[in-house]
């Protein structure tokens, strides 16, 4: 698979050795993240090094319960509300989101 060619070019599990949460993302998450695409492919690798996992994604599409067992902990989407993407910031729902993730990991 692709990402794990990219995975093993960048060192990635030397790099996770001692993370504890690790954040990755991608336009749009559904069930085709299973056949090799960003998010599964770094779940699958911090699963070995029991880290944890939040993918964030524009939307999430059908049957993404495939993730969890991959190693997802968790999945935010950046458009919050409703809208289509034309109607509003990019940057808005990105530091939303972002507020929103580090209010969780302050708990």
């Amino acid at each position: 698979m692709g990402i794990d060619i990219i995975l093993d070019t960048a060192q990635f599990d030397a790099l996770i050795k001692d993370a504890d949460i690790i954040f990755t993302g991608g336009g749009k998450l559904d069930f085709q993240n299973l056949r090799g695409k960003t998010v599964a492919g770094v779940a699958r690798r911090a699963k070995h090094q029991r880290a944890r996992v939040i993918a964030i994604a524009g939307v999430t599409g059908e049957r993404i319960e495939g993730v969890y067992a991959e190693g997802v902990s968790a999945v935010f989407t950046t458009n919050r509300r409703a809208r289509p993407f034309t109607e509003g910031s990019l940057s808005e729902w990105k530091h939303d989101l972002a507020d929103n993730l580090m209010r969780l990991l302050s708990i």
